[in-house]
């Protein structure tokens, strides 16, 4: 099971899916890995990790 984030137009006619709520909640550790410079939506996305308290680590690498 994993995360994926997609454009609203990305899915091709109508979406067959649902998205629920897991019950009993689960909780998972987060790794964000991303392309410097990357998209606002990826930009947004661990903008939001790190508003709800996920640590940022730099891991490029200093030539």
């Amino acid at each position: 099971m994993g995360v994926t984030i997609v454009p609203v137009s990305a899915p091709a006619g109508r979406f067959s899916a649902a998205v629920r709520r897991m019950e009993p909640r689960v909780h998972r550790d987060i790794l964000a890995i991303t392309l410097t410079p990357s998209d606002a939506l990826v930009h947004r996305f661990v903008a939001d990790l790190e508003r709800r308290g996920l640590p940022r680590v730099n891991t490029a690498r200093q030539m």
